[in-house]
């Protein structure tokens, strides 16, 4: 939100109080606190990921994916590529210190190269495509609780 939102916001608020539809900015923004915590509570992520095997289990339970999605050789796009180009986004973001052969070898022991590859075409598709991006960001929530591209 930009300076200039909040300020006409707070504005708007005024004028509801003066007008009496709002009781006070107090009262307004302890409605609003709540709202944004309800929404929250639907997002919010419990587990804890140690190590990649972790995330990739969860998509697999989320995702209602066989067991085998991070390792098996199918290269249909309707398939499992795009799950596991995801679930390899979503490994890099969440554990940095990880080089991309380690993340690869938890996928069929794919190289570096398809790792970033992966990450590569999950930030082209979120670039370009509306519908992906959605998508995208939906699991994002899921898996990890909050959007981070």
């Amino acid at each position: 939100m930009e300076k200039l939102d909040i300020i006409n916001k707070l504005i708007e608020i005024q004028v509801e109080i003066e007008k009496g539809l709002a009781i006070s900015i107090e009262v307004y923004y302890k409605q609003k606190y709540n709202e944004l915590l309800s929404k929250l509570k639907y997002y919010k992520v419990d587990y804890t990921y140690n190590n990649p095997q972790d995330v990739i289990d969860t998509m697999i339970e989320k995702y209602n994916l066989k067991g085998d999605f991070a390792t098996n050789k199918i290269r249909s796009r309707n398939s499992y590529v795009k799950h596991r180009q995801r679930a390899m986004f979503l490994i890099r973001h969440l554990f940095k210190e990880i080089s991309l052969a380690e993340i690869g070898s938890y996928f069929n022991n794919k190289n570096h190269a398809t790792v970033l590859h992966a990450i590569k075409t999950v930030k082209n598709l979120c670039d370009t495509d509306n519908i992906y991006r959605s998508e995208f960001k939906k699991i994002q929530k899921e898996i990890i609780g909050y959007e981070f591209y």
